[in-house]
């Protein structure tokens, strides 16, 4: 399955990205509650720069996890 591949694509490159830039730089292809979950995790591994609040890409972010909410587990959230 293509987007599932692509989804374990995206899921590896923020495990492994060092900087808030490099995972931003992918927030409008993520979906799915174990992706976004580990995003805001690994944001908070790397930091996030008090101005990348205003970032477009974290409001995305911040809203695709608002619209993903009722579909996350107990692990998701506490992984957030």
């Amino acid at each position: 399955d293509p987007v599932r591949n692509r989804q374990k694509e995206l899921q590896d490159l923020i495990v492994e990205a060092e900087s808030s830039e490099a995972i931003l730089s992918c927030v409008r292809e993520l979906d799915g509650a174990i992706v976004i979950s580990t995003a805001f995790h690994r944001l908070g591994k790397v930091g996030l720069p008090p101005e990348a609040r205003a970032d477009p890409r974290f409001k995305f972010l911040l809203e695709r996890f608002r619209l993903r909410l009722p579909f996350f587990g107990s692990r998701q959230i506490a992984n957030s």
